[in-house]
């Protein structure tokens, strides 16, 4: 992701404002999860890893 984003996700967890980051993880996390729809931003190697790692980040959060 790029720092821009990072930053973004950052600053709605910091501000309390977890379901706002919940559902942009969300997004993220269906554009490299690898299904066709929604197309996916990312591609590679290494997009199931981050797939697992947006995942992850969302179950600490407790997004449902």
């Amino acid at each position: 992701m790029s720092d821009q984003l990072t930053e973004t996700y950052a600053d709605l967890i910091e501000g309390s404002y977890l379901e706002a980051a919940c559902q942009q993880l969300s997004d993220a996390y269906r554009r490299t999860d690898g299904e066709k729809k929604p197309p996916d931003f990312v591609a590679g190697e290494a997009a199931p890893e981050l797939a697992d790692m947006i995942e992850q980040l969302m179950t600490d959060l407790g997004c449902e």
